[in-house]
């Protein structure tokens, strides 16, 4: 398979961007590109952006990797944590929006997805290999619950996502 990684570097998008076209196609033209630019600047900005979510991670387990790292007895992440943590961001569809990342004081890290309306879902996931999840969904059902983490994210983790971001 071969893979090609294209870069963009654009400048900020202007609406009042200078305008210089002559003809109506060379018009059309200038339109299509300022539409083209602010759909990937869009695009850009909503997807996840896997390697940040794993460096995320990384940084978090340097920093909480010691007994005690909250000042409140919180318990170290392991690398087993670790290493579970980051085989879960890997299985996540790419479609769907990057979690905010956290640890919590049982040393479990924790992914959480905000959406309108309140709408919010956890999952953490230990040395375990166990994800541990709750939720508060559109209609303010609090959902909660443990499920095994094997190869791949269960479909039902994966669905209340996404409800939560829509």
């Amino acid at each position: 398979m071969t893979v090609i990684s294209l870069t963009f570097n654009l400048p900020p998008l202007s609406l009042d961007a200078d305008n210089r076209a002559i003809s109506s196609e060379s018009n059309n033209l200038h339109q299509q590109i300022l539409k083209t630019r602010f759909d990937w600047e869009n695009y850009s900005a909503s997807n996840f952006n896997l390697q940040d979510a794993i460096d995320e991670v990384k940084n978090l387990f340097l920093e909480c990797r010691k007994e005690n790292w909250d000042g409140y007895f919180a318990q170290p992440i392991s690398i087993k944590s670790l290493s579970h943590a980051i085989k879960f961001l890997i299985s996540l569809p790419s479609w769907l929006e990057g979690p905010s990342i956290s640890v919590e004081p049982d040393g479990e890290i924790e992914f959480e997805w905000r959406g309108p309306n309140n709408k919010v879902f956890s999952v953490s996931i230990g040395e375990n290999n166990t994800i541990t999840y709750a939720g508060i969904m559109g209609d303010g059902e609090e959902i909660s619950g443990q499920t095994k983490f094997d190869d791949s994210i269960p479909q039902k983790i994966i669905q209340n996502i996404s409800e939560t971001i829509e």
